[in-house]
């Protein structure tokens, strides 16, 4: 468990204190209450980061950073906290107290990162809470919510109570308690279902044309037409979803999937992959294939479970299933992968492997050059990712 310095502001978090030499005025004083590790803080004006320190001030402009295993927390003059998460960014746009009806307004920009954003009770229904991110905007209308930003913009947002919506491209999306939603830049928001792709750690990519995703309460469902063409950098159609922050050491990874149309000779793969960054050859795959028509691997069975490895491939199993769940597992420095049908599990290979921290990624794809030519549905039903 992460120890974390706190400072306590309980005397300056009152709406309506006044500062000295400011009358009257509401005051928005906010601070930085907490940080542990590499924080770092960009004063208003300034183009130069400079080491925080606890219980400095926070005005309109700041912006804060966390660097790798670092995290902090900023407390704003109505009580409600932002806890920034290791590789975060955040700017200060808004913070003010109306004058007339007492609403208040707090709004952030976030960059890249993760942050929990803890709302007090909103008194004044005027009150604005939000989190501008490249992608769109997270109005939080009471409690809690949790939001991740990756690289691209991406944005990640997970009710963890209350009243939240999401707004992309003109569109308002209200997430239910306990929900997860989705908002990719110039894209309209969309309910992600928990259950379905893990506990707020995936971010769902689509490379390619002619490939499909649509997220239900059953899980994602995967539709490939009969044309389909090649993302041009990575030469394949796919349907993914990766983690967004590393997974550490043991862990168990699962993911159920069904064949809702699954003509022979496909030529479409559904995998279940987990690898070590930097590492070359870290990767490990394990797979359902309908191998597509020539070239495709000719001498193996057309409907397999396979594993990919440093190896080469391994564990090449003829089956007809139509369902089953795939699986990898690490522990310590072994890892394992199955498959599983009504019959219980099935090792498909085992060897030695990193035990540093890992991505996993999970995903529908076939190429050009294999596809067979008709249309391919697939549900991918359920995921869990277990740190053991």
């Amino acid at each position: 468990m992460r120890r974390i310095l706190v400072l306590l502001m309980a005397s300056l978090l009152v709406i309506g204190l006044v500062l000295p030499g400011c009358g009257s005025s509401p005051s928005t004083l906010t601070t930085l209450s907490a940080a542990e590790g590499d924080v770092s803080v960009m004063k208003t004006g300034t183009d130069s980061w400079m080491e925080v320190e606890v219980g400095m001030y926070l005005e309109v402009g700041d912006s804060v950073r966390t660097g790798d295993d670092s995290s902090a927390e900023i407390t704003f003059f109505d009580g409600s906290t932002i806890e920034l998460e290791a590789g975060t960014e955040i700017e200060i746009i808004s913070l003010g107290i109306s004058g007339d009806n007492g609403s208040i307004t707090i709004i952030l920009e976030q960059t890249i990162g993760s942050i929990i954003f803890r709302v007090t009770k909103i008194i004044d229904p005027a009150s604005r809470y939000e989190v501008e991110t490249p992608a769109g905007v997270v109005a939080v209308r009471g409690s809690a919510v949790q939001v991740y930003v990756t690289e691209d913009g991406t944005t990640r947002v997970i009710n963890l109570g209350g009243d939240i919506w999401a707004v992309g491209e003109g569109v308002e999306l209200q997430i239910p308690e306990g929900q997860e939603c989705i908002i990719r830049p110039g894209e309209r928001p969309e309910l992600i279902y928990l259950d379905m792709i893990g506990p707020g750690l995936w971010s769902l990519y689509v490379l390619g044309k002619g490939i499909e995703a649509t997220v239900t309460e059953e899980g994602v469902i995967v539709d490939i037409t009969g044309n389909p063409t090649n993302d041009p950098d990575e030469q394949t159609f796919k349907v993914g979803a990766w983690t967004i922050y590393s997974v550490e050491g043991d862990f168990d990874i699962r993911v159920d999937y069904e064949l809702t149309t699954w003509p022979q000779g496909s030529g479409v793969r559904i995998g279940l992959s987990a690898g070590v960054p930097d590492i070359p050859g870290g990767e490990i795959r394990v797979e359902r294939v309908g191998f597509g028509p020539g070239s495709d691997f000719p001498d193996y069975p057309r409907e397999v479970y396979l594993v990919g490895a440093d190896q080469g491939v391994q564990g090449v199993t003829s089956t007809d299933d139509s369902s089953g769940t795939l699986r990898i597992l690490r522990e310590g420095e072994m890892v394992s992968c199955y498959y599983a049908t009504l019959g219980g599990w099935y090792g498909l290979y085992e060897a030695e492997w990193s035990a540093e921290d890992a991505w996993v990624d999970i995903g529908i794809w076939s190429h050009e050059g294999v596809f067979g030519g008709e249309e391919v549905s697939v549900l991918m039903r359920t995921v869990e990712l277990l740190n053991l």
